[in-house]
């Protein structure tokens, strides 16, 4: 075998198993000491084996309309962080870790254009997802949920939030709606062994019980959508799935326990304290963005001196919007908001365009990946999804698995 030949393999590898290492690692980092540090250490040795493969391979670095929005994302994320006056070097650092983490969806369209890697990266994928809710699970019959984010006066009754890694219950649960649609993959995709089918279902079942108590309403209401996309679109026996699905979803309220029909039902309830919360955010920052169109920049101290002004009482210490398109607005702009739309519809554009030319398993796949996105933005219209590095890699990642279905070149 040739030096050069030899030289390309050993690349090849080292990106496989970096991705590899990344996408089994998202839930686990917050149980270590800088977790932030050792994310960005972990995707820039990723960028660095995509780089050392393409220059190996002496493949041309083609993008694609989709990878050059993303990349016009990743510079805006950056020169956001890099001219803001409050706190600039928390904005700066912000900045650039999250067009770092935000490059990592060229690294993951390369990875998962080919089969055999597609197959282990949604995998370790499933099978992460299914250890964090495990150990979510566990942590509330352990009694450590945490209690720190519970209206106590309306739901006394739900004995805490569980956090898993994250130490967050809402970023635990866009975690798993980034990762539940994967199980659903493996366990409706037809050439799946009986055991593979087995532990999805396990992983599944983990995943939705996790994210129950998680208490999170958003991401309920996500999971939902969610699961009725892939259902809608995958096939004939899914649609019939889905129509037998709706009077099972709405006769639950009568088996469930009060704790969570209780909690379901405050969705739209306005005199609810967070609810009632995020519309007084939202109105300030409203008006904020009404005379700043083009952003303020990246932050939380910058977001909250900016916002200050125009806060509503009561709200003055938020440090974000609790909405994601908002935030986008906040950070980047009309023009960020904008790349990110325009991202959304291509996207959406070039996997209707492809869907005939897919072969059905990897129809499944993509519509995993796609239902993944379209449960986490249904939950970022109320909270800001973006706001752990984690769950915003993984977003990207997730964003690369639905892309590289859009390539000519696709295996």
């Amino acid at each position: 075998m040739s030096n050069k030949k030899n030289a390309y393999l050993k690349a090849e590898q080292f990106l496989k198993w970096s991705m590899l290492a990344l996408l089994l690692s998202f839930p686990f980092f917050g149980y270590l000491k800088h977790p932030t540090l050792l994310l960005t250490l972990l995707v820039c040795l990723t960028l660095a084996g995509w780089g050392w493969h393409r220059t190996k391979g002496k493949q041309r670095l083609f993008l694609d309309p989709v990878d050059f929005i993303v990349l016009l994302l990743a510079i805006a994320f950056f020169f956001g962080g890099a001219f803001v006056k409050n706190d600039w070097r928390e904005a700066f650092l912000q900045g650039i870790t999250r067009a770092l983490l935000l490059l990592v969806y060229f690294p993951a369209v390369d990875f998962f254009r080919y089969s055999l890697w597609r197959k282990k990266g949604v995998f370790v994928l499933q099978f992460s997802g299914g250890i964090a809710s495990f150990l979510g699970i566990l942590q509330y019959f352990q009694g450590k949920a945490i209690l720190k984010w519970v209206d106590l006066e309306r739901f006394s009754d739900i004995g805490g939030r569980v956090t898993g890694g994250f130490g967050n219950p809402n970023v635990l649960s866009v975690y798993l709606l980034l990762v539940l649609p994967i199980s659903l993959v493996f366990l409706f995709q037809e050439k799946t062994t009986l055991t593979s089918r087995l532990f999805a279902l396990i992983s599944l079942s983990f995943e939705l019980l996790c994210l129950v108590l998680t208490w999170s309403r958003g991401a309920w209401l996500g999971v939902i959508f969610s699961v009725f996309f892939f259902l809608l679109l995958f096939s004939r026996l899914t649609r019939k799935c889905l129509l037998w699905g709706i009077p099972l979803l709405l006769s639950l309220s009568f088996f469930l326990p009060s704790s969570i029909v209780n909690r379901f039902q405050s969705i739209g309830d306005l005199s609810e304290s967070s609810i009632q919360y995020r519309l007084w955010v939202w109105k300030g920052v409203g008006r904020m963005l009404w005379e700043h169109p083009f952003g303020i920049g990246l932050g939380y101290e910058n977001f909250s001196a900016r916002y200050r002004p125009y806060a509503v009482s009561g709200t003055e210490t938020v440090i974000h919007t609790h909405q994601i398109f908002l935030q986008i607005f906040c950070e980047l702009g009309v023009i960020g908001v904008l790349l990110f739309l325009f991202f959304l519809g291509w996207l959406l554009f070039r996997l209707l365009k492809k869907s005939s030319q897919i072969e059905k398993n990897h129809e499944m796949q993509r519509f995993g990946g796609g239902g993944a996105l379209f449960g986490v933005l249904i939950m970022g219209m109320f909270d800001n999804v973006w706001y752990h590095y984690g769950v915003f890699c993984l977003f990207w990642i997730m964003a690369a698995l639905s892309s590289s279905y859009a390539r000519d070149d696709f295996d």
